[in-house]
């Protein structure tokens, strides 16, 4: 009888666990289901070619060219080029000066002193509408060296004559067109001579 039991018992017991494991297997199949079905409905896109990209043009920059006109071709007037003796513009003899070519005007003579000479030439100008200008020593000489010893002007008189430079307040700078003296008097002679040059 007690065989018989545990007999019985062990058959329940063997019965139970084997309706236990069929049980889990059911419970846990419809959950490996529904892996498998999440992973099938997963849905990668696909990347698009690069091909299809459009591709960026540049569009060429047109620069446009400036109009000409008539207005704007301005004509380039030839450079004159001037030669020592000839005469100049204003009716005067050329010479040249450290690169530069001067005209001078006819000769004052005897124009009292050297604030005179200033005002004789500045009136001189104004009424021709030359600038005129009295010559500084280094002009004063190459116009005596160029024009003077040279011969080509014979007519002009062997005296003194003013530069524009000054010493001082008292006295200014002259040449002997006689010997080719340079030297200095007091402004305030009265027998010296100007001669006006203006640059070309």
């Amino acid at each position: 009888m007690r065989r018989t039991t545990l007999f019985l018992i062990a058959a329940l017991a063997l019965i139970f666990a084997l309706t236990s494991c069929q049980t889990a297997k059911v419970e846990q199949e419809p959950q490996v289901v529904e892996i498998i079905l999440r992973i099938e409905i997963v849905d990668v896109p696909a990347e698009k070619p690069a091909s299809e990209e459009p591709a960026l043009v540049e569009e060429p920059v047109v620069i446009s060219e400036p109009e000409v006109t008539e207005e704007s071709v301005v004509a380039s007037e030839p450079e004159v080029v001037w030669t020592v003796g000839e005469t100049g513009p204003n009716g005067g003899l050329v010479f040249e000066c450290e690169g530069r070519y001067l005209e001078m005007a006819e000769p004052f003579y005897e124009v009292s002193n050297f604030d005179a000479s200033i005002a004789l030439v500045a009136e001189l100008a104004a009424e021709s509408g030359v600038m005129y200008r009295l010559p500084t020593i280094v002009e004063l000489t190459n116009l005596y060296d160029q024009l003077v010893l040279s011969g080509i002007n014979e007519d002009i008189e062997w005296t003194y004559y003013w530069s524009s430079e000054e010493v001082d307040e008292a006295s200014a700078k002259v040449m002997n067109f006689d010997t080719g003296f340079e030297g200095q008097f007091y402004k305030s002679m009265d027998f010296l001579g100007v001669i006006p040059v203006v640059e070309l």
